[in-house]
């Protein structure tokens, strides 16, 4: 079984708030009167420790999945916030928008709602300019 400031110690290596092991076992034991080999020493054997290291991955992987779903969860919040903001300039702009425009254009750009890539769904037929001309002439003739 596990002692209170061992399974802090695996928290606070997990948490990923301090650089070392040596940092993680300061902030949980008190190191005030030992060198730094000692502490260093110490803070590897807990690492190491066979109950301990399985308790540092799991919870590291935990916070992980967490930060990740909070990642999610903040790209949504800015689609929506974008969403909202490009409808309110589409209705209410003045001309001097055009930098907010801009600015709501490139932040929608960062959590990939809008791409400069165009995306063809299928292959470009291949006509020869005759094709393109009686075409283009049915297709004028048709709204005249």
């Amino acid at each position: 079984m596990l002692t209170k400031k061992q399974i802090a110690f695996a928290n606070a290596v997990a948490s990923g708030e301090y650089n070392s092991l040596s940092e993680a076992y300061k902030a949980t034991y008190n190191a005030n009167n030992m060198q730094s080999s000692a502490i260093n020493k110490e803070a590897s054997r807990l690492a190491a420790h066979p109950q301990i290291s399985p308790m540092i991955e799991e919870k590291s992987r935990e916070l992980e999945r967490k930060k990740q779903g909070v990642m999610a969860s903040h790209q949504i919040s800015v689609q929506e916030r974008v969403l909202i903001r490009l409808e309110e300039l589409s209705t209410d702009a003045m001309p001097s928008d055009n930098v907010k425009l801009q600015a709501t254009i490139a932040l929608g750009k960062t959590v990939g709602m809008f791409s400069d890539k165009l995306e063809l769904k299928q292959a470009p037929q291949r006509r020869n300019p005759e094709e393109i001309i009686s075409s283009l002439i049915a297709k004028l003739e048709k709204h005249t």
